[in-house]
């Protein structure tokens, strides 16, 4: 009796231990997303995009390099996360003043969701380069299906502010030490989150689709150029709830064990 017990006890325990490592070593990954982690992929996906517009017989849009760093991430209520950090932009000098320079964060809650002010504007080799701190809450929900080895996405998506115009957002990998995303490229070094580890950062392109002109026939950003996001990946630590439920359960599992030999030896 007490070896298929410690059998069936151990096989369950491998059986835990191989889902566990399946759930870590292969993450599931976002198909509808194109990840940018270096010039070859970003010039492959703007040659798509100058290609769809050539198509259309209309002008090659502009770029308009983009950059982020995040300084802090706060886990509030269930659907929720503050957010904060710098966000700069690279605008051709040759644009006119009349076009407003500012990126649009759209996953931030409105009217008091997002704070944004400009730090800084300079030209540089015939780009306008401006730079605001901005801070917000986020409504994104975590996923907690797969508790306590769920992950979690913070996602900054980020639209040119001048809805009209033929802009391409590209992320600006010239500014960035490196671009894997194991190294955290736009995360700070001391940002801490508590009970959750980043594991991976990264720009990334979608094709969101949207059935509507939004009340413009000029508007034609949104069937030629892809959404720019900004994404962190972050893990539950295993060892926070392990603690916080494991050590519950052993002594739960002891004192019945405990029971049973007593009720066991009282009985012969």
């Amino acid at each position: 009796m007490w070896g298929v017990s410690i059998t069936i006890s151990i096989l369950l325990v491998v059986g835990v231990r191989t889902i566990w490592y399946l759930e870590i070593a292969y993450p599931p990954r976002d198909s509808g997303q194109v990840v940018l982690m270096n010039w070859a992929t970003v010039d492959k996906e703007l040659a798509k995009i100058d290609q769809a517009f050539m198509d259309e017989g209309l002008p090659l849009p502009v770029r308009i390099p983009t950059g982020i760093m995040l300084e802090t991430i706060t886990f509030g209520s269930a659907n929720e996360n503050a957010v904060s950090g710098y966000i700069w932009q690279k605008y051709p000098i040759s644009l006119s003043d009349d076009i407003i320079k500012k990126p649009i964060l759209t996953d931030f809650l409105t009217p008091d969701g997002i704070y944004m002010e400009e730090l800084y504007r300079f030209v540089e080799d015939d780009y306008e380069v401006i730079g605001w701190l901005f801070e917000g809450n986020l409504r994104q929900e975590p996923s907690v299906d797969k508790y306590p080895l769920d992950e979690a996405t913070v996602q900054v998506q980020i639209w040119p502010h001048a809805f009209d115009e033929n802009f391409v957002l590209v992320p600006d990998l010239n500014e960035y030490e490196m671009m894997n995303p194991s190294s955290l490229p736009g995360m700070s070094s001391v940002l801490v989150l508590e009970n959750w580890s980043q594991k991976r950062a990264f720009f990334s392109y979608r094709f969101d689709k949207y059935n509507t002109t939004f009340g413009s026939r000029r508007t034609i950003k949104k069937f030629h150029i892809p959404d720019l996001y900004y994404n962190v990946i972050i893990r539950r630590q295993i060892l926070s709830p392990l603690t916080t439920h494991g050590i519950t359960l052993l002594v739960v599992t002891a004192l019945m064990f405990a029971v049973m030999s007593v009720h066991a030896e009282s009985s012969i």
